[in-house]
């Protein structure tokens, strides 16, 4: 049960790593927001319904291999035989953090961004802890 529980919190730990490497790396695209407009409302979702195309592939991917690494890191952490439950868990907590983060934190994604990323976390979770075994 330990090892199943550290599995996750490797995995996740994994997870939000690579996904914020990917925020750091669009910076080099969009410059990130100022204070004022973190906490407008309207210009935080102007200025997410703003960012190009480019960007938001950008995070998609981020958020993709951010899920198979959180899978594979929770998998190779809880071991072969547990490996299937803490993948699974990253990959449902993954997709909570981005409906939070979509419809909460930044609101103004494109439809087309929100439905991919949302599909992505729980199969590529799921990848990721087929490639760990």
């Amino acid at each position: 049960m330990l090892r199943r529980i550290l599995g996750v919190a490797a995995g996740m730990v994994a997870a939000f790593f690579v996904i914020i490497v990917a925020q750091v790396l669009m910076t080099q695209f969009v410059s990130p927001p100022t204070p004022e407009t973190m906490k407008d409302p309207a210009l935080l979702r102007k200025w997410v319904e703003a960012m190009p195309a480019s960007t938001n592939i950008l995070l998609i991917l981020g958020y993709v291999v951010g899920s198979f690494a959180g899978g594979f890191v929770a998998s190779k952490t809880a071991g072969r035989k547990n490996g299937f439950m803490p993948a699974l868990f990253v990959g449902i907590a993954l997709l909570g953090a981005g409906f939070v983060n979509f419809f909460f934190t930044m609101p103004g994604s494109p439809t087309w961004a929100i439905a991919i990323s949302l599909i992505c976390y729980i199969p590529f979770a799921l990848l990721g802890r087929k490639a760990a075994r």
